[in-house]
């Protein structure tokens, strides 16, 4: 029987130190350590032919090293949380961008070690799960074997090398401590104690502000003493402590060019969890006036600097930590004419769409996602909302329900989910409907669009004795409201359950944008009968005084977070109130 060795209380930087001495002697070979710091990928690397037997004979070739150590309290399973690192790390490795990559060399041999325990269930345990996961990115990375070391194993290790045990103190057994005492009995060993690191230590233009952060955050009594020397870390610094008596490890960093920050390591954990680019991505957290010290209790932590644009990790109810944007506005759309058709236009179209990156991960639309989907459409806001606007139009309105799109307005596949709702007018024609469309990533781009559209023919409206109308029962700014309100919801929480029962869940790898458009789509093609614009078929004027007689079409982009933190119409007013300034709509000047 394995005798189990605690490993969960040896901190980071002694586990990586453990899984290098052990694969030493596993491998039998010499070996090439890295330690604090960016390390590539690699917390060792070797270069065979090694001990090491594999599935296919002995290995031979170049092998790669990679611990992963696994605190608590990050809010998810072990098994979940090692999948996520075994990801990462391999999408890294296939990124040509990356240093790992342009610097360095794909490994032949991939070993990954972790102190945590994973079931042995066949199929549904955390062993199988991971090792299918490593299968599915052998051949992408052209792996010629692999290994996963979890707590099992490498125990198992621990008891075949006693040497590497009795190097650990955290791991020493009663008969190893009787066993040091014989050996060492009499040997002075306070010359063998390695040299104190110093804060700051490691690089001198950053030594006298580190300083400064370890004196503001309660010096050693809080923060400790250094476990490493200042490294370089993606976009900043990073330097690391074991805490003050009773208190957690911590860490000090600080972005190129801005104050240091101290932080529990917690912190740090969940920021590399939600980074997987050296903190290239979501950037280093902006040092505030107080409290000196960002401690594990804190609900929101304010990040800057990474090209994922200026965003916060914020606490959920479950207490797990989430990456998500700061509230922007902007004018770079890029979604108003996707699956649109000169054959499909009506005179207006409001469209809501957006646009979600979700960390890497295989998805595909199938029949059970379908109908959360169709369930999710029917019982939200957008067919009540239609309704009324038709009565208020003069239309005869039947019971209307959800269809899926003809192939000639949208697809319907694993990748493209694609449902409209039609009510009818003048001789038959359309002259209301809902689209609702969702689309998975293509391979090239990792975007998913999640997308809404209200069009509106104004000639398949009824008019007065049944004639057709001359004249447009204009929307006004409450209605843009409700409608992009509702669409919003759809487009974030009903759409991606075509893939997913917990879109609110998805791990972010990017900004959420979402785009506002409003558009007359007859403006620019007259043929054919009278060409409305704009402002013709919405009553804008209370946005503001318009500056431009012809307006063909209005649209904003929205970084946000999927759930905004104050009222979401709120928010739909502020946007659209952006989007007029930007148009030129402006407030009325006085004569004088």
């Amino acid at each position: 029987m394995v005798r189990m060795h605690e490993l969960n209380h040896l901190g980071e930087r002694p586990f990586e130190d453990l899984c290098r001495a052990l694969a030493a002697r596993v491998l039998g070979v010499g070996i090439q350590s890295f330690g604090d710091g960016p390390d590539g990928g690699r917390e060792a690397t070797f270069e065979g032919p090694l001990d090491y037997v594999g599935a296919d004979g002995p290995w031979n070739g170049y092998a790669v090293l990679q611990a992963k150590y696994r605190r608590v309290g990050l809010g998810s399973k072990d098994a979940d949380w090692l999948c996520q690192q075994v990801t990462r790390e391999c999408d890294a490795w296939l990124d040509p961008s990356l240093r790992r990559v342009t610097g360095g060399r794909r490994p032949e041999y991939l070993i990954f070690a972790t102190n945590v325990r994973l079931s042995g269930v066949p199929s549904t345990g955390g062993i199988d799960r991971v090792i299918t996961l490593l299968r599915g990115y052998a051949d992408r990375l052209g792996l010629k074997d692999f290994a996963l070391w979890d707590a099992n194993t490498l125990s198992t290790y621990l008891d075949l090398h006693p040497g590497v045990r009795q190097s650990f103190s955290h791991l020493i057994s009663a008969a190893d401590v009787l066993a040091k005492t014989f050996t060492t009995l009499g040997r002075i060993d306070d010359a063998l104690q390695p040299p104190t690191i110093q804060v700051g230590q490691g690089s001198p233009s950053n030594e006298r502000a580190f300083q400064a952060a370890h004196r503001a955050a309660g010096g050693e009594q809080i923060l400790g003493k250094p476990t490493s020397e200042v490294y370089d870390h993606g976009p900043g610094w990073v330097q690391h402590f074991h805490g003050g008596p009773g208190q957690p490890e911590a860490v000090i960093c600080a972005r190129d060019g801005h104050d240091p920050v101290a932080m529990h390591a917690v912190i740090w954990d969940a920021l590399k969890v939600t980074s997987p680019g050296q903190l290239a991505d979501v950037g280093y957290p902006v040092r505030s006036a107080s409290p000196p010290l960002i401690d594990s209790t804190s609900e929101v932590v304010k990040l800057d600097g990474g090209l994922w644009e200026p965003g916060e990790l914020v606490r959920r109810a479950d207490r797990s930590w989430h990456w998500q944007p700061r509230l922007r506005f902007s004018f770079e759309t890029r979604e108003r004419d996707k699956w649109t058709s000169t054959g499909d236009r009506m005179d207006l179209r409001l469209r809501c769409a957006a646009r979600l990156l979700w960390q890497h991960s295989e998805r595909a639309i199938d029949g059970a996602g379908r109908k959360r989907l169709r369930a999710a459409l029917a019982a939200g806001p957008l067919p009540e909302l239609v309704t009324a606007l038709a009565r208020r139009m003069g239309l005869a309105v039947d019971v209307a329900s959800w269809e899926r799109t003809p192939a000639d307005e949208g697809y319907n596949d694993q990748r493209f989910a694609s449902y409209r709702l039609l009510i009818s007018g003048e001789s038959g024609r359309t002259a209301l409907g809902l689209w609702a469309r969702f689309q998975l990533p293509d391979g090239l781009q990792p975007t998913i669009v999640a997308l809404v559209d209200l069009r509106i023919d104004a000639t398949a409206l009824p008019g007065p004795g049944g004639t057709p109308r001359e004249t447009v029962l204009r929307l006004d700014l409450d209605d843009l409201r409700e409608f992009f309100t509702a669409a919003w919801t759809t487009a974030h929480h009903d759409l991606p359950l075509a893939v997913t029962l917990n879109p609110q869940d998805q791990a972010p790898a990017g900004p959420t944008i979402t785009e506002l458009h409003l558009h007359a789509e007859h403006a620019n093609t007259p043929a054919g009968g009278h060409a409305r614009d704009l402002q013709e078929l919405i009553d804008l004027s209370m946005l503001g005084e318009p500056t431009r007689d012809s307006l063909p079409q209005m649209s904003i982009a929205v970084t946000s977070a999927p759930e905004p933190p104050g009222p979401l119409d709120d928010l739909i007013g502020d946007a659209l109130r952006h989007m007029a300034e930007g148009f030129g709509f402006l407030e009325p000047e006085d004569d004088a």
